[in-house]
């Protein structure tokens, strides 16, 4: 954690650091000059890869063998061990047994023997230990080779998107992939045994949960992530095509006058006899960076303040900064280090989110400048008339309004080692400091802006701050802030670090307690969290491949990128301020980790944070149920009207106890009841001909009562009554009501508890008797119905109608001798009327959103069956074989369906 006395411009209070935007007459010349070039993949050419690709490939596997000789050679130097060991064991009893026969020469030599074997057990203990380090040795190795080769596949990968081939995916990309498709690769244990990201650059990365959201499909896309630190190379591949400078800072100010700012009289600017590392001091100064002396209101003082540029080819006008160089000869910046576990391609939690780098000078002179600067002009403000210090409080609020409208999340691993609470107290209450009270009474616009309180909580920035590893009993100033600032609750967040077995690290401060006026329901279990310190990081230049690297300051961003992943996992709709509640709120704090003191809210757990908690519902503005039972199921004759939903953009979305929206296909909600006919055929009776057959079945499982008069015949079942008319050759006409379903299919939950239906049709059958064997018959029907659900549910239905017809060709007599039959039918299928579905969308503003969408009953297909039946005699019984063929199958198109099927009955 890099150690900073002073954090921001004007912070004088929240201890934030510095995001003021450059002025804007600067602006545009040092992006002009110094934008991010897009990473040239064009040196990568498709043999370079491939030849590199084999090269790795035996490298690894060279180091392969390696690691199976240095296990092979650990094996026999543990056997050996054992054997030295059971020697010892012997020699020792021999001497025991020696010893108790009174047997003094045989005694000594004994106990020689004891003497020679424990030294050969020494010497074997060496070598296994030895052995042991050797094969840890060749197992980095390997995994450095791999590394190698899994960054070189990236980086091809990378350069294949790059030129808009098709099929090509950048590793954000990839992870995106996982949402529509799934399977053993997508899913979370296969990303966390198969993916590079979690076997070879950030194994760690799997105790946290990383893996399920990137099964889902996240990446962190569309969320834009600020590093402030010290300079990050934003040029390497890591971050390539991700990177924005809406609200950057690439420079550290310099400034070149040795003149007294501000007409003061003892200027000691450069005096080493002030050190601001020097924490023990309880008079911590807040600094303010030069870019604010450059405001509108200072032109009577720049013309007396230059800022150092040691770059020769920056135009004269841009002479105020320093622009540091952003690779290093020393290896990874800090900054660079904590982006990429933050976002960074290979290393990363968000590795599709968007980094701003935010450059902040931590050297001691730099920290010593900023704060000289700062509190000289602070001394002139307090001075200053009430309309200037106004014009200043506006100015820069201004400035710090529109940097935080850049951020969606803020990482800052540092923080001031400050750890006396009555020097803190003492600081915060102070009035001779630019804190607290003092601050919002001089600048009450700028105090509120840091505080974010311009926004609502909602939308503020989310800021997350490292302890600190000072091995203290709560965070530093900074992680701290919550505990002192009520306004900065809710949405900033402290992580302490914990070790590869979870406990606490040794180096880490930890979370501390909360403040008595804690409201747990309001903000969660605490303001700080646990995750893991010891991390791979990128490294600063190409040459390099990456450096393990520990402290709170590699936590944080781990914290940072998962804030990234359920910002996008919401869609934006749950407000900041509960994506830190549901983070605190799902951690691990069970076991260990429910030391609060220690531990905060406790460990990280993405995959509990991408849970629904508690109980969860969905449902219309009159209806809200549980979701689990929220089921309609369509009869076959709509299709899938489930699919035809989607396609129009359908999500419902269930709202958790904790009310965080998450969203289900239409599908699992709205089913299509399946196909009650098996492939099992069924026999035909002897003189079963079109008018004793059953009706069409509008509504499966209803019965048929023997005809009537006039050939009328009562269609009873469970809630269901009707009559029909049905000769073999003439008109046909019926009408079924039905008082528990919508023609079989029922409803639960936000669809409501019941559901009515009635159904008339009416049609005609021809019967041609070809010759003595063959017969022709033919039928159409035309059917109206209506579907009544409960009002106020979510789904509406129109009156509709529907079609069915067939053509079948018999020969034989059915149920006699053999027979057979090849029919041509469209099995029931509506033709007109919508379904409008009321649903839960999400949320708006905090509260819960609904929409309609309205989609024909009409399938998007025609089901055509094609089928043969033969039945025969066979010994002392019947046999029937069917074989058949759909269209569309379910009225879907390109849906096919084939089935073969026999039966055999015996005769008793």
């Amino acid at each position: 954690m890099a150690n900073a006395f002073t954090l921001a411009r004007l912070s004088a209070f929240v201890a934030i650091s510095s995001v003021f935007a450059v002025p804007a007459a600067s602006v545009s010349a040092l992006e002009g000059v110094w934008r991010a070039p897009d990473y040239d993949w064009s040196s990568l050419t498709y043999n370079r890869y491939l030849t590199e690709k084999v090269s790795r490939t035996a490298a690894i596997a060279e180091a392969e063998a390696l690691v199976s000789q240095a296990e092979a050679a650990l094996n026999v130097a543990r056997a050996s061990l054992d054997n030295a060991k059971a020697e010892t064991r012997r020699a020792w009893n021999l001497y025991l047994a020696a010893y108790r026969s009174g047997n003094e020469d045989d005694a000594i030599e004994a106990w020689r023997a004891v003497g020679r074997a424990l030294r050969a057990q020494a010497d074997a203990r060496r070598e296994e230990r030895a052995k042991a380090d050797l094969l840890e040795s060749e197992r980095r190795n390997r995994t450095y080779k791999q590394f190698w080769k899994a960054r070189w596949e990236n980086n091809w990968r990378d350069a294949q998107a790059a030129r808009g081939i098709v099929g090509a995916h950048t590793v954000a990309e990839s992870i995106a992939r996982c949402r529509p498709g799934g399977g053993r690769f997508c899913s979370a244990n296969g990303l966390l045994r198969l993916d590079t990201r979690f076997t070879v650059f950030q194994p760690v990365l799997g105790m946290v949960g990383v893996h399920h959201a990137h099964a889902k499909g996240l990446t962190g896309a569309g969320v834009r992530v600020a590093i402030e630190d010290d300079a990050v190379n934003y040029r390497l591949p890591e971050f390539a095509g991700r990177v924005s400078f809406e609200g950057a800072r690439l420079v550290y100010p310099r400034p070149l006058s040795t003149d007294a700012p501000f007409g003061a009289k003892n200027w000691w600017y450069d005096s080493s006899s002030y050190s601001p590392l020097e924490t023990q001091d309880p008079h911590i100064h807040e600094s303010m960076t030069v870019d604010a002396i450059l405001g509108p209101l200072g032109e009577d003082w720049t013309e007396e303040i230059w800022l150092e540029n040691r770059h020769e080819d920056v135009l004269s006008r841009d002479r105020w900064v320093v622009i540091p160089a952003v690779e290093s000869e020393d290896g990874p910046s800090h900054g660079t280090r904590v982006a990429s576990v933050a976002v960074g391609r290979d290393f990363g939690v968000a590795p599709g989110a968007t980094l701003i780098p935010i450059f902040k000078d931590f050297s001691r002179s730099g920290q010593n400048q900023e704060n000289t600067w700062s509190r000289y002009l602070l001394t002139h403000l307090s001075r200053a008339s009430p309309e200037v210090r106004t014009a200043w409080d506006e100015y820069l609020a201004k400035s710090v309004r529109a940097d935080y409208a850049n951020y969606d999340v803020v990482n800052r691993s540092f923080g001031i080692g400050v750890f006396d609470q009555d020097a803190i107290q003492s600081v915060l209450a102070s009035g001779t400091n630019w804190w607290g009270e003092e601050l919002r009474r001089l600048l009450p616009l700028t105090w509120r802006a840091y505080m974010q309180t311009h926004v609502h909580p909602d939308d503020r920035a989310v800021v997350v701050y490292a302890t600190g590893n000072s091995q203290e009993e709560f965070g530093g100033l900074g992680a701290n802030l919550p505990f002192h600032e009520p306004h900065l609750r809710g949405h900033h967040l402290a992580v302490m670090a914990v070790d590869a077995d979870g406990a606490h690290a040794f180096y880490s401060n930890f979370c501390g307690p909360l403040p008595s006026d804690w409201d747990a329901a309001r903000w969660g279990r605490h303001y700080c969290l646990a995750a893991p310190g010891r991390v791979n990081a990128a490294s600063n230049r190409p040459g390099y491949a990456f450096q393990g690297t520990e402290g709170t300051s590699f936590a944080a961003p781990i914290v940072t990128g998962a804030v990234a992943l359920l910002m996008e996992h919401f869609r934006g709709q749950l407000g900041n301020t509960e994506i830190v509640k549901r983070i605190v709120n799902t951690a691990n704090n069970r076991d260990r980790y429910a030391q609060m003191e220690i531990y905060g809210a406790g460990l990280l757990d993405i995959e509990a944070a991408l849970r629904p908690v508690g109980k969860v519902v969905t449902g219309t503005p009159s209806v809200r149920v549980d979701t689990t039972s929220t089921v309609i199921d369509v009869p076959a004759a709509f299709g899938l009207l489930g699919r035809r939903l989607a396609k129009t953009g359908v999500e419902i979305a269930s709202l958790d106890a904790l009310g965080a929206p998450f969203w289900t296909a239409p599908r699992r909600h709205v089913r299509t009841t399946g196909d009650l006919s098996g492939p099992i055929p069924e026999f035909s009776e002897p003189d079963q001909d079109a008018e004793s057959r059953l009706h069409l079945g509008f509504t499966p499982g209803t019965m048929a009562t023997p005809e009537g008069l006039g050939g009328i015949r009562l269609l009873v079942g469970k809630d269901r009554i009707g009559v029909e008319q049905a000769p073999s050759d003439g008109f046909r006409w019926g009408f079924l009501g039905d008082g528990a379903s919508w023609q079989g299919g029922h409803v639960s939950g936000a669809f409501g508890d019941d559901v009515r239906s009635i159904t008339t049709w009416i049609g005609r059958s021809t019967r041609i008797e070809l010759d003595e064997a063959w017969t022709l018959n033919a039928s159409i029907t035309l059917a109206f119905g209506r579907a009544f659900l409960e009002s106020g549910t979510m789904l509406d239905v129109d009156p509709y109608t529907m079609s069915t017809w067939s053509f079948m060709l018999e020969r034989g007599q059915r149920g006699r001798g053999m027979w057979s039959r090849l029919s041509l039918a469209q099995p029931l299928r509506a033709e007109t009327g919508n379904a409008t579905l009321t649903y839960l969308s999400g949320l708006r503003d905090g509260a819960p959103k609904y929409d309609q969408a309205t989609v024909p009953l009409e399938p998007s297909g025609r089901e055509i069956e094609l089928s043969f039946t033969h039945e025969t005699p066979l010994g002392s019984g019947r046999g029937v074989f069917e074989v058949a063929h759909s269209w569309n199958a379910g009225h879907e198109p390109g849906n096919t369906k084939f089935s073969i099927g026999a039966a055999y009955r015996i005769r008793w």
